[in-house]
C-alpha cells in the first residue's frame, strides 16, 4: 500500500475489503479485481461484485477475473479432489476457489447490477500445466505465443469455456 501510494501520488489509493468498499455510491469510474473474487465464498463474491457497481458513476467500466471451471487444465477437478479430500480445512497452498462457467459469470455481473455483460477467455489452459511442471519453460512459452494466445481468443468463441483465465466486463447503468 505505502508503494503504491509513493509511486502513484496522483491517484487516491485506499485500503479496503471487496465486500464493503471504502468509496461513495457511484464516485469512481473505473473498478478491478483481479485474482480476488476466486478466494471468495459465493455470498461474498455477490456482496464484491454488488459494490463494485455501487460505487461506480453511471456508465462506469468493471473489470474482474474470475476461475473458468472448464479449463482445459482440469484445475476445477484437482481442486474439488483437494476439497474433497481436506474437507472445510483449507490452506495457503490450496485454498477455497470458485469457479464459473462464462454464462454463470456474466449472470452474476447482471445479477449484481452490471450492464453491457461480457466475459473474455485468455491463456489457453494447457499453458498452466506447462507452467507448473516447468516455470522458467512456461514463461518463456507464454511470452513467445501471448499475441497468438489473445488473437486464438479474440477469433475462435469456442475456446472462451476452455480458457485458463475468464475476465468479466460491465458497466453501471447510465
Amino acid at each position: 500500500l505505502a508503494s503504491a501510494r509513493r509511486d502513484n501520488p496522483a491517484f487516491d489509493i485506499r485500503e479496503g475489503i471487496a465486500t464493503a468498499l471504502p468509496f461513495e455510491d457511484g464516485s469512481v469510474d473505473a473498478v478491478t479485481a483481479i485474482e480476488v473474487h476466486r478466494y471468495l465464498h459465493i455470498d461474498d463474491i455477490r456482496r464484491a461484485l454488488q459494490e463494485m457497481v455501487r460505487v461506480l458513476r453511471p456508465g462506469g467500466f468493471l473489470f474482474t477475473t474470475l476461475v473458468n471451471r472448464f479449463a482445459l487444465d482440469g484445475f476445477y477437478v484437482r481442486q474439488r479432489w483437494r476439497q474433497w479430500q481436506k474437507g472445510v480445512e483449507f490452506d495457503r497452498r490450496n485454498p477455497h476457489c470458485e469457479f464459473f462457467t462464462p454464462a454463470e459469470a456474466e449472470a452474476e455481473l447482471k445479477r449484481a447490477g452490471a450492464t453491457e455483460v461480457r466475459t473474455i477467455g485468455r491463456m489457453f489452459a494447457p499453458m498452466r500445466l506447462v507452467y507448473k511442471a516447468a516455470p522458467k519453460l512456461g514463461k518463456d512459452v507464454a511470452e513467445k505465443i501471448e499475441g497468438s494466445d489473445d488473437g486464438l481468443h479474440r477469433r475462435v468463441t469456442v475456446f472462451k469455456p476452455f480458457a485458463g483465465h475468464l475476465i468479466a466486463l460491465g458497466r453501471r447503468p447510465t
